[in-house]
């Protein structure tokens, strides 16, 4: 019997954990605006956890390396998802994103080096590619 309890509890402790679950949402400004990808947790505790904006060739990630751009405020449910991106080491407003769910995407804008674009947001299996 001790053995049996000693053998389950083993097998317990080296049992794999599940890995942090993840989802994404794809974000469109148009042609020849940005594109985002946020990382979004699936435990309400830690909603967008990370935003890729890809520009052309430029890629800009937050929280990446030391000085990156970081995410200072984000709020994401199934009416509204929005986002406020901080420059690294610096204080103000790097990018913002404000948006409202219409049908399947979230619709609204995208602001980004002076310029405020419009802007269609997917969760990942959602998008239409």
């Amino acid at each position: 019997m001790r053995t049996a309890s000693l053998c389950a509890a083993v097998a317990l402790l080296l049992a794999a954990t599940p890995a942090f679950a993840t989802s994404s949402i794809h974000c469109r400004t148009g042609p020849r605006g940005p594109e985002l990808w946020l990382g979004v947790g699936n435990d309400t505790r830690v909603g967008l956890f990370q935003a890729r904006i890809l520009h052309g060739r430029e890629e800009i990630v937050t929280g990446a390396t030391r000085g990156a751009p970081r995410i200072v405020r984000s709020f994401v449910n199934p009416r509204r998802l929005s986002l406020r991106i901080a420059p690294g080491g610096g204080r103000g407003t790097f990018a913002s994103l404000t948006a409202t769910r219409r049908g399947v995407p979230y619709v609204g804008t995208f602001t980004w080096r002076g310029r405020t674009l419009p802007v269609r947001c997917y969760w990942d299996e959602d998008d239409e590619g």
